[in-house]
Formats: C-alpha cells, sequence, structure tokens
C-alpha cells in the first residue's frame, strides 16, 4: 500500500463514489519524484498526489515488504 496524499485539497471534489484511481508506472515515479499524476478511470482528469516516504520506506516498499527488504539486506550482508 502506497500512502499518499493529494497535493491540491480542491481536487478531493473531483472524485466521486466508486470511481478507480489509476496509477501508470507508480514504481518508476515514487523512485524519481516525491509527487506524481494520477488518473480517474473513464475521466480525462489528472490529480497530482505526493508521498512522504523516507528512503528507507521507500526500499521496503520497492523490495515488495519489510520481509522481502530483512531478507534481503541479510543476503547482501551474507548473514
Amino acid at each position: 500500500m502506497l500512502p499518499i496524499q493529494f497535493v491540491d485539497e480542491q481536487d478531493y471534489e473531483k472524485l466521486e463514489n466508486g470511481d478507480v484511481l489509476v496509477f501508470e508506472s507508480v514504481r518508476d515515479k515514487i523512485q524519481n519524484d516525491n509527487e506524481f499524476e494520477i488518473g480517474i478511470k473513464g475521466k480525462d482528469e489528472k490529480i497530482r498526489v505526493k508521498h512522504g516516504l523516507t528512503s528507507r520506506h521507500l526500499d521496503i516498499i520497492l523490495e515488495g515488504g519489510v520481509i522481502n527488504w530483512i531478507k534481503n539486506k541479510q543476503q547482501e550482508s551474507g548473514v
């Protein structure tokens, strides 16, 4: 799960109950910047969002979770 916030709180008004948010190339986007755009399925709207992840939290998410992250860290250190 990726914790995000809307950059502009007014964008909440663009959403209706049942809307589906569309994330494209999210792995690349979160690695390159703290802010990126997401879409709303079936609408020609984009919403700017941001994450406040530390580099450690970002590594954990990119590894697929804390268990994988710990396992890979142990393998790297030869434990």
